[in-house]
């Protein structure tokens, strides 16, 4: 009976030695999403290891501290989003007990400012005048704005004139040109989110 009781404890201690040894990393805010302006959260890190370490491959991310161990609050800072597309970033926590390691992400979604942009905003066109041609692309949709020639607001045509999707090719029909002078002729772009805004400007350089 005696060595059964041994045996038993025996195993109950290797059995929580064994757990004990088991690595494991998770927090409570695995995930979390941001507009264009990003923002802050405070997850908490939690983990048996007995030290850890934390790095993002986005400058824009800053979180204190980068390392620790055991449990622990992080505080995370997510600056503005300046680029063309909706971000997925991560955060990789590396967790080490007895030498091994466990890694453990957070990401952080993050989407765009509204964004007008084309291919090629400067473009020629002979005296004779004719059509040029430029991509748009728009995440939001986009609208002609305003047209101008030479600084001053003028009537020019542009089709089409509006759309919502991107890679759209936009024609801009410029008249001849019956001055003695080169003429720049402007169409500028604004986002439907932002009508009265510009945020792109088609350039065409006319030649005499």
């Amino acid at each position: 009976m005696k060595k059964f009781m041994l045996f038993a404890v025996i195993c109950v201690l290797a059995l929580s030695c064994k757990q004990e040894g088991t690595l494991t990393a998770t927090s409570d805010i695995p995930s979390i999403k941001f507009g264009p302006e990003g923002g802050t959260f405070n997850p908490i890190l939690f983990t048996n290891g007995s030290s850890w370490t934390a790095t993002c491959d986005d400058s824009a991310v800053t979180f204190s501290p980068t390392s620790g161990s055991f449990t622990t609050p992080l505080h995370v800072e997510v600056g503005e989003n300046t680029e063309h597309f909706t971000k997925a970033i991560r955060i990789a926590v590396v967790s080490y007990l007895d030498g091994n390691s466990r890694t453990f992400n957070f990401v952080v979604t993050q989407t765009c400012h509204p964004f007008v942009i084309c291919d090629d905003a400067w473009k020629t066109i002979e005296s004779e005048g004719g059509s040029v041609w430029f991509t748009v692309n728009s995440d939001k949709g986009w609208e002609v704005l305003k047209t101008l020639l030479d600084g001053v607001e003028t009537p020019l045509t542009v089709e089409p004139s509006n759309y919502g999707e991107n890679n759209i090719p936009v024609e801009v029909k410029v008249p001849a040109n019956d001055s003695d002078n080169s003429r720049i002729w402007e169409v500028i772009l604004a986002s439907k989110t932002a009508p009265a805004v510009e945020a792109c400007r088609l350039t065409i350089l006319q030649f005499p």
